[in-house]
């Protein structure tokens, strides 16, 4: 009986360092992935520059010194912020249909509430909209009052 616990116990032992090390290397990977989408998504394609994912800070300081960009707010309707972001257009998750709405040869930035849902608007653009000279999503919580603030402060210097 000692030796068939042994033997359980042994083979239990095993399965978890299995588990384990196939976690870090499942870990590994998808950092290996989330790499090569980083740099398949931050080349000059050419036509449009895809700028991928920027965290919040980045992309305010993006926002602030490009001129004539577009900002779309990619949430669900229930979603849509309250107080979002002057002057930023709404597709909501709609954008499959809609993305012909976003004006030509200007540079665009998604954003949703957290990052989430912008990441596939920014696919979808990738796709449909090559003329789009620079592309690029906010990864995590727009920073909607910092940039509304900005924008205040600088209307009338243009």
């Amino acid at each position: 009986m000692k030796k068939i616990i042994l033997f359980f116990l042994i083979g239990m032992m095993s399965m978890a360092m299995m588990g384990c090390s196939g976690e870090k290397n499942q870990t590994a990977s998808a950092n290996k992935q989330n790499e090569t989408i980083e740099k398949e998504t931050s080349v000059n394609t050419g036509s449009g520059k895809l700028l991928g994912a920027m965290e919040p800070q980045e992309a305010l300081e993006y926002m602030k010194k490009t001129p004539d960009l577009i900002v779309v707010e990619v949430n669900e309707p229930k979603w849509k912020l309250r107080n979002g972001i002057t002057g930023a257009m709404h597709t909501y998750t709609e954008m499959e249909q809609r993305y012909n709405e976003i004006p030509p040869n200007r540079p665009v930035i998604l954003h949703c509430g957290a990052g989430v849902v912008a990441v596939e608007a920014y696919e979808i653009l990738q796709q449909k909209r090559p003329d789009i000279p620079e592309l690029s999503y906010i990864a995590g919580k727009p920073p909607v009052e910092e940039y509304n603030k900005w924008l205040e402060e600088n209307k009338n210097h243009d």
